[in-house]
């Protein structure tokens, strides 16, 4: 499936960007790391399933999703408090 493809790619440069070390504030960082290691997990996660997932692959993918977009939350939550 190309969205498995898209996710590999797009999360490994999403995780990246957040572990940058141009983040400096101490509580953002913290914040940016966490989004940005489960934004790699995803990745990893989506390198190993191949193209054609099972249907408890999906579940795994959809609860690693879920895991980035809180922590994606939890992120703007402090950027916001800044």
């Amino acid at each position: 499936m190309a969205w498995i493809r898209a996710t590999r790619k797009g999360m490994t440069n999403v995780a990246t960007v957040l572990k940058s070390d141009e983040i400096t504030n101490t509580e953002v960082k913290a914040a940016a790391v966490a989004a940005g290691d489960s934004a790699q997990a995803l990745a990893d996660f989506a390198k190993t399933v191949g193209d054609e997932p099972s249907a408890d692959q999906m579940s795994e993918a959809m609860d690693l999703y879920t895991t980035f977009t809180t922590s994606m939350s939890s992120l703007e939550t402090v950027c916001n408090a800044r």
